[in-house]
């Protein structure tokens, strides 16, 4: 075991492999959201579609009480 100070003489030194080069236009259909709207502001584009909005908290659906009858025989009617 070695210490950050000590160096290990065991061994080789890494070489680093080149990367070709990346193709000048990238696909559109693989780009995030911040990627899209960045390329639309450098390709002069205008203003990005508006998107429909979603509600995610929408208000869930509850069950009325029981009443005295349900209370009593302890049970709810199917849902139907």
């Amino acid at each position: 075991m070695t210490t950050d100070d000590e160096q290990i003489r065991d061994t080789l030194p890494v070489h680093w492999v080149a990367v070709p080069e990346l193709p000048a236009q990238l696909p559109t259909d693989r780009l995030d959201y911040g990627d899209a709207e960045q390329l639309a502001e450098m390709s002069g584009a205008a203003e990005p579609p508006e998107e429909p909005l979603i509600l995610v908290d929408e208000p869930a659906l509850h069950r009325p009480p029981y009443d005295r009858t349900q209370q009593r025989r302890d049970e709810r009617p199917l849902p139907t």
